[in-house]
Protein backbone atom coordinates (compact mmCIF):
# COMPACT_ATOMS: atom_id res chain seq x y z
CA UNK A 1 0.00 0.00 0.00
CA UNK A 2 2.77 2.65 0.87
CA UNK A 3 4.43 1.72 -2.49
CA UNK A 4 1.16 2.47 -4.25
CA UNK A 5 0.94 5.80 -2.22
CA UNK A 6 4.63 6.54 -3.28
CA UNK A 7 3.49 6.48 -6.89
CA UNK A 8 0.25 7.91 -6.83
CA UNK A 9 2.49 10.96 -5.20
CA UNK A 10 5.24 11.06 -7.48
CA UNK A 11 2.54 11.32 -10.50
CA UNK A 12 0.94 13.82 -8.88
CA UNK A 13 4.09 16.11 -8.27
CA UNK A 14 5.11 14.72 -12.12
CA UNK A 15 1.89 16.76 -13.24
CA UNK A 16 2.06 19.52 -11.34
CA UNK A 17 5.46 20.20 -12.46
CA UNK A 18 3.95 19.44 -16.11
CA UNK A 19 1.33 22.45 -15.36
CA UNK A 20 3.98 24.93 -14.13
CA UNK A 21 6.23 24.41 -17.17
CA UNK A 22 3.16 25.13 -19.43
CA UNK A 23 2.49 27.81 -17.56
CA UNK A 24 5.75 29.56 -17.47
CA UNK A 25 6.38 28.86 -21.28
CA UNK A 26 3.67 31.23 -23.10
CA UNK A 27 4.79 34.03 -20.65
CA UNK A 28 8.07 33.61 -21.80
CA UNK A 29 6.72 33.58 -25.46
CA UNK A 30 4.51 36.89 -24.75
CA UNK A 31 7.94 38.63 -23.97
CA UNK A 32 9.71 37.40 -26.28
CA UNK A 33 7.16 38.56 -29.04
CA UNK A 34 7.10 41.78 -26.96
CA UNK A 35 10.53 42.04 -27.55
CA UNK A 36 10.61 41.19 -30.96
CA UNK A 37 7.83 43.47 -31.88
CA UNK A 38 9.14 46.45 -30.14
CA UNK A 39 12.71 45.54 -32.42
CA UNK A 40 10.48 45.43 -35.95
CA UNK A 41 8.84 48.95 -35.01
CA UNK A 42 12.27 50.43 -34.44
CA UNK A 43 13.29 49.22 -37.29
CA UNK A 44 10.87 50.02 -39.36
CA UNK A 45 10.90 53.54 -37.96
CA UNK A 46 14.35 53.51 -38.65
CA UNK A 47 13.83 52.23 -43.14
CA UNK A 48 10.80 54.48 -42.94
CA UNK A 49 12.98 57.79 -42.04
CA UNK A 50 15.76 57.34 -44.14
CA UNK A 51 12.87 57.60 -46.96
CA UNK A 52 13.25 60.85 -48.83
CA UNK A 53 10.16 62.16 -50.68
CA UNK A 54 10.69 64.83 -52.96
CA UNK A 55 7.09 67.19 -53.69
CA UNK A 56 7.26 68.44 -57.75
CA UNK A 57 6.95 72.09 -57.03
CA UNK A 58 3.87 73.22 -58.87
CA UNK A 59 3.11 76.67 -60.07
CA UNK A 60 0.15 78.30 -58.45
CA UNK A 61 -1.31 79.19 -62.49
CA UNK A 62 -0.13 77.84 -65.78
CA UNK A 63 2.48 80.37 -67.17
CA UNK A 64 4.04 81.39 -70.40
CA UNK A 65 6.64 79.53 -69.67
CA UNK A 66 4.83 76.17 -68.99
CA UNK A 67 2.90 75.93 -72.56
CA UNK A 68 4.10 74.85 -75.92
CA UNK A 69 3.75 77.56 -78.40
CA UNK A 70 4.80 75.64 -80.92
CA UNK A 71 1.55 72.82 -81.40
CA UNK A 72 -0.85 75.79 -81.19
CA UNK A 73 -2.44 77.21 -84.44
CA UNK A 74 -1.04 80.39 -86.46
CA UNK A 75 -4.22 82.25 -85.44
CA UNK A 76 -2.98 81.86 -81.68
CA UNK A 77 0.65 83.25 -82.59
CA UNK A 78 -0.33 86.38 -84.92
CA UNK A 79 -3.33 88.69 -85.71
CA UNK A 80 -4.73 88.78 -88.82
CA UNK A 81 -4.86 92.62 -90.74
CA UNK A 82 -9.00 92.50 -89.46
CA UNK A 83 -7.83 91.90 -86.22
CA UNK A 84 -5.33 93.99 -86.12
CA UNK A 85 -7.70 96.76 -87.44
CA UNK A 86 -10.27 96.06 -84.70
CA UNK A 87 -7.48 96.09 -81.94
CA UNK A 88 -7.33 99.81 -83.24
CA UNK A 89 -10.57 100.62 -83.33
CA UNK A 90 -11.05 99.19 -79.62
CA UNK A 91 -7.61 101.02 -78.41
CA UNK A 92 -9.72 103.99 -79.91
CA UNK A 93 -12.84 103.31 -77.89
CA UNK A 94 -10.63 102.71 -75.16
CA UNK A 95 -8.69 106.18 -74.97
CA UNK A 96 -12.09 108.24 -75.84
CA UNK A 97 -13.59 106.33 -73.03
CA UNK A 98 -10.45 107.24 -70.70
CA UNK A 99 -10.59 110.35 -71.53
CA UNK A 100 -14.32 110.96 -71.09
CA UNK A 101 -14.48 108.98 -67.86
CA UNK A 102 -11.15 109.97 -66.28
CA UNK A 103 -12.97 108.34 -62.45
CA UNK A 104 -13.30 105.12 -63.99
CA UNK A 105 -10.92 102.35 -64.34
CA UNK A 106 -9.10 101.05 -67.69
CA UNK A 107 -11.32 98.71 -69.61
CA UNK A 108 -10.78 95.00 -69.89
CA UNK A 109 -10.91 95.18 -73.85
CA UNK A 110 -7.43 93.07 -75.39
CA UNK A 111 -5.43 91.61 -73.03
CA UNK A 112 -2.29 89.22 -74.07
CA UNK A 113 -2.76 85.50 -74.66
CA UNK A 114 -0.81 82.65 -74.10
CA UNK A 115 1.35 83.69 -77.09
CA UNK A 116 1.67 86.65 -75.24
CA UNK A 117 -0.65 88.13 -78.51
CA UNK A 118 -3.36 90.65 -77.82
CA UNK A 119 -6.90 89.66 -78.31
CA UNK A 120 -10.17 91.61 -78.09
CA UNK A 121 -12.22 89.54 -75.44
CA UNK A 122 -15.17 89.38 -78.05
CA UNK A 123 -13.02 87.08 -80.35
CA UNK A 124 -11.65 84.86 -76.86
CA UNK A 125 -15.33 83.73 -76.87
CA UNK A 126 -16.41 80.84 -79.25
CA UNK A 127 -19.82 79.24 -78.94
CA UNK A 128 -19.05 75.65 -78.99
CA UNK A 129 -22.21 72.96 -78.57
CA UNK A 130 -20.90 69.88 -76.65
CA UNK A 131 -21.74 66.24 -78.38
CA UNK A 132 -22.99 65.78 -74.65
CA UNK A 133 -26.77 65.53 -73.80
CA UNK A 134 -25.87 66.29 -70.21
CA UNK A 135 -24.36 69.51 -71.08
CA UNK A 136 -27.33 70.87 -73.03
CA UNK A 137 -28.84 72.80 -69.62
CA UNK A 138 -26.60 75.57 -67.87
CA UNK A 139 -26.64 74.42 -64.40
CA UNK A 140 -25.06 71.07 -65.93
CA UNK A 141 -22.91 72.74 -68.04
CA UNK A 142 -21.93 75.19 -65.08
CA UNK A 143 -21.60 72.33 -62.72
CA UNK A 144 -19.15 70.66 -65.22
CA UNK A 145 -16.87 74.01 -65.60
CA UNK A 146 -16.85 74.38 -61.88
CA UNK A 147 -16.00 70.79 -60.88
CA UNK A 148 -13.32 70.19 -63.88
CA UNK A 149 -11.79 73.23 -63.22
CA UNK A 150 -9.31 74.30 -60.68
CA UNK A 151 -10.03 78.25 -59.23
CA UNK A 152 -7.02 80.09 -59.47
CA UNK A 153 -7.01 83.44 -57.63
CA UNK A 154 -6.43 87.17 -59.40
CA UNK A 155 -2.42 87.91 -59.04
CA UNK A 156 -4.19 91.77 -57.57
CA UNK A 157 -7.64 91.38 -56.44
CA UNK A 158 -8.03 95.29 -57.28
CA UNK A 159 -7.20 94.62 -60.82
CA UNK A 160 -8.17 92.29 -63.72
CA UNK A 161 -5.56 90.11 -65.21
CA UNK A 162 -3.58 91.65 -67.66
CA UNK A 163 -3.85 88.12 -69.60
CA UNK A 164 -6.83 86.36 -71.12
CA UNK A 165 -5.95 82.84 -72.69
CA UNK A 166 -7.92 80.65 -75.03
CA UNK A 167 -10.51 77.93 -73.50
CA UNK A 168 -8.66 75.05 -75.37
CA UNK A 169 -5.70 75.89 -73.01
CA UNK A 170 -7.83 76.33 -69.85
CA UNK A 171 -9.26 72.68 -70.46
CA UNK A 172 -5.86 71.61 -71.09
CA UNK A 173 -4.40 72.78 -67.58
CA UNK A 174 -7.45 72.62 -66.15
CA UNK A 175 -6.91 75.65 -63.86
CA UNK A 176 -8.01 79.06 -64.36
CA UNK A 177 -9.05 82.58 -62.96
CA UNK A 178 -12.49 83.80 -62.47
CA UNK A 179 -12.35 85.21 -65.90
CA UNK A 180 -11.34 82.18 -67.66
CA UNK A 181 -13.98 80.49 -66.01
CA UNK A 182 -16.24 83.23 -67.46
CA UNK A 183 -15.28 82.82 -70.81
CA UNK A 184 -15.35 78.97 -70.91
CA UNK A 185 -18.54 78.83 -69.43
CA UNK A 186 -19.92 81.41 -72.01
CA UNK A 187 -19.22 79.52 -74.88
CA UNK A 188 -20.66 76.20 -73.97
CA UNK A 189 -23.98 78.65 -73.29
CA UNK A 190 -23.82 79.97 -76.36
CA UNK A 191 -23.38 76.91 -77.67
CA UNK A 192 -26.47 75.36 -76.38
CA UNK A 193 -28.51 78.43 -77.08
CA UNK A 194 -28.72 80.67 -74.54
CA UNK A 195 -28.07 84.32 -74.28
CA UNK A 196 -24.87 84.54 -72.37
CA UNK A 197 -22.36 87.06 -71.54
CA UNK A 198 -19.58 87.91 -69.41
CA UNK A 199 -19.28 90.24 -67.17
CA UNK A 200 -16.64 92.08 -65.19
CA UNK A 201 -17.26 93.86 -62.29
CA UNK A 202 -16.98 93.80 -57.88
CA UNK A 203 -18.10 90.85 -56.21
CA UNK A 204 -18.21 90.32 -52.27
CA UNK A 205 -15.32 88.63 -50.62
CA UNK A 206 -17.37 85.63 -50.35
CA UNK A 207 -18.15 85.38 -54.25
CA UNK A 208 -14.48 85.62 -55.18
CA UNK A 209 -12.98 83.61 -52.04
CA UNK A 210 -15.83 80.96 -52.87
CA UNK A 211 -16.99 81.15 -49.49
CA UNK A 212 -20.22 79.29 -48.98
CA UNK A 213 -20.51 79.08 -45.37
CA UNK A 214 -22.90 81.72 -45.01
CA UNK A 215 -25.38 79.61 -47.46
CA UNK A 216 -27.46 77.10 -46.86
CA UNK A 217 -26.04 73.69 -47.51
CA UNK A 218 -28.63 72.26 -50.58
CA UNK A 219 -27.93 68.27 -48.93
CA UNK A 220 -29.94 69.82 -46.03
CA UNK A 221 -32.82 70.90 -48.04
CA UNK A 222 -35.40 68.62 -48.42
CA UNK A 223 -37.28 68.42 -51.64
CA UNK A 224 -40.69 69.99 -52.42
CA UNK A 225 -43.18 66.77 -52.35
CA UNK A 226 -45.89 66.73 -54.66
CA UNK A 227 -49.30 66.25 -52.60
CA UNK A 228 -51.26 64.33 -54.78
CA UNK A 229 -55.07 65.16 -54.24
CA UNK A 230 -56.82 62.14 -53.38
CA UNK A 231 -59.90 61.46 -56.27
CA UNK A 232 -63.09 62.16 -54.16
CA UNK A 233 -65.26 59.52 -54.81
CA UNK A 234 -68.94 60.70 -55.78
CA UNK A 235 -71.63 60.98 -53.21
CA UNK A 236 -73.56 57.36 -53.00
CA UNK A 237 -77.67 58.05 -52.86
CA UNK A 238 -78.23 56.26 -50.26
CA UNK A 239 -75.16 57.39 -47.88
CA UNK A 240 -75.15 57.81 -43.93
CA UNK A 241 -74.60 61.30 -43.37
CA UNK A 242 -70.80 62.11 -41.36
CA UNK A 243 -71.37 63.97 -37.87
CA UNK A 244 -71.14 67.30 -37.33
CA UNK A 245 -68.27 68.80 -36.45
CA UNK A 246 -68.47 70.09 -32.87
CA UNK A 247 -65.00 71.85 -32.99
CA UNK A 248 -64.96 76.08 -32.17
CA UNK A 249 -64.50 78.01 -35.47
CA UNK A 250 -63.24 80.63 -33.46
CA UNK A 251 -60.72 78.63 -31.22
CA UNK A 252 -59.30 77.69 -34.91
CA UNK A 253 -58.82 81.04 -36.52
CA UNK A 254 -57.46 82.21 -32.88
CA UNK A 255 -55.26 79.42 -33.43
CA UNK A 256 -54.06 80.31 -36.87
CA UNK A 257 -53.50 83.88 -35.77
CA UNK A 258 -51.11 82.79 -33.16
CA UNK A 259 -48.76 80.57 -35.82
CA UNK A 260 -48.71 83.43 -38.36
CA UNK A 261 -47.39 85.86 -35.62
CA UNK A 262 -44.93 83.27 -34.69
CA UNK A 263 -43.97 82.31 -38.43
CA UNK A 264 -43.58 86.31 -38.98
CA UNK A 265 -41.25 87.08 -35.69
CA UNK A 266 -39.01 84.17 -36.68
CA UNK A 267 -38.75 85.67 -40.26
CA UNK A 268 -38.17 89.43 -38.57
CA UNK A 269 -35.52 87.57 -36.50
CA UNK A 270 -33.47 85.87 -39.57
CA UNK A 271 -33.89 89.12 -41.33
CA UNK A 272 -32.18 90.54 -38.70
CA UNK A 273 -29.65 88.32 -38.20
CA UNK A 274 -28.90 88.17 -42.11
CA UNK A 275 -28.56 91.92 -41.83
CA UNK A 276 -26.09 91.84 -38.47
CA UNK A 277 -23.98 89.34 -40.54
CA UNK A 278 -23.85 91.26 -43.32
CA UNK A 279 -23.01 94.29 -41.77
CA UNK A 280 -20.01 92.29 -39.90
CA UNK A 281 -19.15 90.90 -43.06
CA UNK A 282 -18.96 94.10 -44.82
CA UNK A 283 -17.03 95.85 -41.91
CA UNK A 284 -14.58 93.19 -41.68
CA UNK A 285 -13.96 93.39 -45.79
CA UNK A 286 -11.59 95.81 -46.10
CA UNK A 287 -11.47 95.80 -49.97
CA UNK A 288 -15.39 95.65 -49.86
CA UNK A 289 -17.01 97.16 -52.74
CA UNK A 290 -13.57 96.71 -55.01
CA UNK A 291 -12.59 92.87 -55.06
CA UNK A 292 -12.67 92.58 -58.94
CA UNK A 293 -14.42 89.38 -60.25
CA UNK A 294 -15.89 87.94 -63.59
CA UNK A 295 -19.34 85.84 -63.86
CA UNK A 296 -22.16 85.03 -66.18
CA UNK A 297 -25.06 86.53 -67.57
CA UNK A 298 -27.92 84.81 -68.76
CA UNK A 299 -31.21 86.84 -70.36
CA UNK A 300 -34.47 85.61 -70.77
CA UNK A 301 -36.07 85.01 -73.55
CA UNK A 302 -33.65 82.74 -75.46
CA UNK A 303 -34.70 78.68 -74.30
CA UNK A 304 -37.59 79.27 -72.29
CA UNK A 305 -35.12 81.41 -69.68
CA UNK A 306 -38.45 83.09 -67.75
CA UNK A 307 -35.98 85.46 -66.01
CA UNK A 308 -32.48 87.10 -66.35
CA UNK A 309 -29.98 85.47 -63.73
CA UNK A 310 -26.31 85.76 -62.59
CA UNK A 311 -24.30 82.38 -62.59
CA UNK A 312 -21.36 82.54 -60.73
CA UNK A 313 -18.68 79.84 -61.92
CA UNK A 314 -16.79 79.34 -59.35
CA UNK A 315 -19.78 77.34 -57.64
CA UNK A 316 -21.66 77.04 -60.18
CA UNK A 317 -24.90 78.72 -58.07
CA UNK A 318 -27.24 80.70 -59.87
CA UNK A 319 -27.97 84.01 -58.54
CA UNK A 320 -30.42 86.96 -58.82
CA UNK A 321 -29.81 90.01 -60.67
CA UNK A 322 -30.60 92.23 -57.66
CA UNK A 323 -28.66 89.81 -54.76
CA UNK A 324 -26.19 92.11 -52.95
CA UNK A 325 -23.06 89.59 -53.65
CA UNK A 326 -23.09 91.33 -57.15
CA UNK A 327 -21.43 94.47 -56.19
CA UNK A 328 -21.39 96.77 -59.38
CA UNK A 329 -20.66 96.31 -63.07
CA UNK A 330 -17.96 97.69 -65.42
CA UNK A 331 -18.82 96.25 -68.73
CA UNK A 332 -19.60 92.90 -70.42
CA UNK A 333 -19.33 91.32 -73.75
CA UNK A 334 -20.44 88.35 -76.22
CA UNK A 335 -19.00 86.98 -79.26
CA UNK A 336 -20.28 89.74 -81.02
CA UNK A 337 -19.79 93.02 -79.22
CA UNK A 338 -18.66 94.67 -75.57
CA UNK A 339 -20.81 96.79 -73.91
CA UNK A 340 -19.85 99.85 -71.06
CA UNK A 341 -21.74 100.42 -67.89
CA UNK A 342 -22.73 104.07 -67.60
CA UNK A 343 -24.73 104.20 -64.30
CA UNK A 344 -22.97 104.73 -61.10
CA UNK A 345 -23.70 101.44 -58.94
CA UNK A 346 -24.80 102.97 -55.82
CA UNK A 347 -27.10 100.44 -55.49
CA UNK A 348 -25.67 96.91 -56.24
CA UNK A 349 -26.61 95.70 -59.18
CA UNK A 350 -30.67 96.37 -58.53
CA UNK A 351 -31.13 99.89 -60.69
CA UNK A 352 -28.80 98.98 -63.77
CA UNK A 353 -31.15 99.88 -66.95
CA UNK A 354 -30.37 101.58 -70.23
CA UNK A 355 -27.48 103.15 -69.89
CA UNK A 356 -24.80 100.63 -71.46
CA UNK A 357 -22.52 102.30 -74.38
CA UNK A 358 -22.06 99.85 -77.11
CA UNK A 359 -18.54 99.99 -78.80
CA UNK A 360 -19.68 98.13 -82.03
CA UNK A 361 -23.44 99.70 -81.79
CA UNK A 362 -25.14 101.10 -84.92
CA UNK A 363 -25.89 104.38 -85.64
CA UNK A 364 -29.19 105.71 -83.84
CA UNK A 365 -29.96 105.35 -80.42
CA UNK A 366 -31.77 102.79 -79.32
CA UNK A 367 -32.61 101.08 -75.56
CA UNK A 368 -32.40 97.66 -74.00
CA UNK A 369 -33.00 97.11 -70.39
CA UNK A 370 -30.75 94.39 -69.41
CA UNK A 371 -32.67 93.13 -66.57
CA UNK A 372 -36.44 94.06 -68.37
CA UNK A 373 -37.72 93.36 -71.98
CA UNK A 374 -35.68 92.69 -74.88
CA UNK A 375 -35.31 95.05 -77.25
CA UNK A 376 -35.61 94.71 -80.86
CA UNK A 377 -31.57 93.92 -82.41
CA UNK A 378 -30.67 95.49 -85.83
CA UNK A 379 -28.19 93.85 -87.99
CA UNK A 380 -28.24 91.45 -85.09
CA UNK A 381 -26.39 93.54 -82.36
CA UNK A 382 -27.83 95.25 -79.59
CA UNK A 383 -28.04 98.97 -79.33
CA UNK A 384 -28.12 101.01 -76.45
CA UNK A 385 -28.43 104.69 -75.68
CA UNK A 386 -25.38 106.83 -75.16
CA UNK A 387 -26.40 108.14 -71.83
CA UNK A 388 -24.83 110.49 -69.20
CA UNK A 389 -21.09 109.35 -67.47
CA UNK A 390 -20.25 109.92 -64.51
CA UNK A 391 -17.47 111.80 -65.86
CA UNK A 392 -17.11 115.04 -66.94
CA UNK A 393 -19.38 114.49 -70.21
CA UNK A 394 -21.24 112.30 -72.00
CA UNK A 395 -19.97 109.93 -74.57
CA UNK A 396 -20.19 111.68 -77.57
CA UNK A 397 -22.11 110.34 -80.89
CA UNK A 398 -20.34 111.69 -83.66
CA UNK A 399 -17.30 109.38 -83.06
CA UNK A 400 -19.56 106.22 -83.53
CA UNK A 401 -18.17 105.77 -86.83
CA UNK A 402 -15.25 103.15 -85.73
CA UNK A 403 -18.07 101.14 -84.14
CA UNK A 404 -19.52 100.00 -87.16
CA UNK A 405 -16.66 99.37 -88.89
CA UNK A 406 -16.00 96.75 -85.60
CA UNK A 407 -19.65 95.49 -85.80
CA UNK A 408 -18.49 94.20 -89.47
CA UNK A 409 -15.27 92.83 -88.32
CA UNK A 410 -17.16 90.65 -85.46
CA UNK A 411 -19.65 89.48 -87.72
CA UNK A 412 -16.68 88.61 -90.69
CA UNK A 413 -14.91 86.59 -88.03
CA UNK A 414 -17.71 84.68 -86.96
Amino acid sequence: MEVLKEKVEEEEEAERAERAEKMMRPMEMRKEDTTRTQEMLRDLERKLSEIEVSIPEKPSTFTKDAIDTSKLPLSYQSNTPKEEHLLQVADNFSRQYSHLCPDRVPLFLYPVNECNVPKFVSTTIRPTLMPYPELYNWDTCAQFVSDFLSAVPLPDPLKPPSYLYSSTMVLKHQEGNCFDFSTLLCSVLLGAGYDAYCVYGYGSQDLCHMDLTREVCPLTVKPKEMVKEEEKAPPKKYAVKPPRDLTSRFEREQEVKRQEGVKAEEEKRLKQGELLAEQESAKTDPLHGLRVHSWVLVLSGKREVPESFFIDPFTARSYSTQDDHFLGIESLWNHKNYWVNMQDCWNCCKVLGGAWAGMAGTVGEGRCDLWGDLATRPGGLWTFPVAECPGPTPLPIHNRFNMIIVALLVCIFL
